[in-house]
């Protein structure tokens, strides 16, 4: 008794499928995109604390009520010049600027003056596993 196996063909259909899995991942890139992005913003806002300044204060360009960094984490999901999805975690327009004062630190006249939180660092560290999970669920979907 003789039996033959032909394998080119499973090769052939496996190499198709996995041929088909960029193009299912890039259809539910752009969703999990943005839920990286809301994960990583709430570990950012976790990571701020409230200013000591009350509300009576003023922002940098006069308006009020003073906008505390906590309060005023943006997220944006868009795409590059390739066509390439992007997210981008940031400060809000009255505080967008301290981000970097605040994540890195201050020296003035060779002493610190304001002590580097890492925060934006430490916000990313945090995401990891949950990033990973996200990452993980998508490909599962896609293949």
């Amino acid at each position: 008794m003789k039996a033959e196996l032909n394998y080119n063909n499973c090769f052939f259909e496996i190499s198709e499928l996995i041929g088909k899995i960029p193009d299912s991942i890039a259809v539910n890139e752009e969703e999990a995109l943005i839920e990286m992005a809301v994960v990583v913003k709430r570990n950012v806002e976790s990571r701020l604390n409230r200013s000591s300044l009350d509300d009576s204060a003023k922002n940098y360009d006069g308006s009020k009520p003073y906008k505390h960094m906590k309060d005023d984490v943006k997220f944006t999901v868009s795409r590059d010049r390739n066509g390439g999805l992007y997210a981008k975690i940031q400060g809000g327009k009255n505080t967008g600027y301290k981000w970097k004062f605040l994540n890195d630190g201050t020296v003035r006249n060779g002493m610190i003056h304001t002590r580097a939180t890492h925060f934006i660092d430490h916000s990313l560290s945090d995401s990891e596993h949950d990033i990973g999970s996200i990452v993980d669920r998508t490909i599962s979907k896609s293949i």
